[in-house]
């Protein structure tokens, strides 16, 4: 990835600003996130994408619309629902962690990065755990996402509750080369 911040979800995501959104308690290899910002995307393919980090504007900074300051750590959660046709739409109820989706399933990868200023430092994938999609935000009802976290990273464990505000594509050059 290298100077590149978070190339995987910069493709994903548009410009867009939400409230400071829960808390995570617990540390990933000595790194916890003071919640300052959650986002959440609906993807076209059915799938979803939350976001937490410890910096504000965080939609601008995924779609490298505006760069990290300093120290940064996120959490990422892509949530799928398998069906034995592909992906389904997302629904409430619980996701669990699984590298190898074989069969139908409410699925989820999620990973632990660190960065400082455009550059990722080192990111962590969860082991096990799950995310529970407490509420999906809707056309003419709720405007945000809420979801309940229980992740496990090896021997450390990351837990809370996040809301996530909308965000959408729009790409920019921040942290380009």
């Amino acid at each position: 990835m290298g100077t590149r911040c978070f190339a995987v979800t910069v493709a994903l995501l548009a410009a867009g600003c939400g409230a400071a959104a829960g808390s995570l308690d617990g540390k990933v290899q000595g790194h916890g996130i003071s919640v300052k910002e959650a986002i959440f995307v609906l993807l076209p393919n059915g799938g979803g994408y939350l976001a937490a980090a410890d910096q504000e504007n965080l939609c601008a900074i995924l779609n490298h619309r505006q760069a990290p300051r300093g120290d940064m750590n996120l959490l990422e959660v892509s949530l799928g629902n398998w069906t034995a046709m592909g992906i389904g739409p997302l629904v409430t109820g619980t996701y669990l962690v699984n590298a190898n989706v074989l069969q139908p399933g409410r699925w989820l990868n999620a990973r632990m990065a660190w960065a400082h200023d455009c550059t990722v430092v080192a990111a962590l994938f969860a082991s096990s755990g799950s995310v529970t999609v407490e509420s999906l935000a809707q056309p003419g009802g709720p405007t945000q996402s809420a979801f309940s976290v229980d992740l496990q990273f090896g021997d450390d464990h990351l837990s809370g509750h996040l809301v996530g505000s909308p965000c959408a594509v729009q790409t920019g050059t921040a942290c380009s080369p």
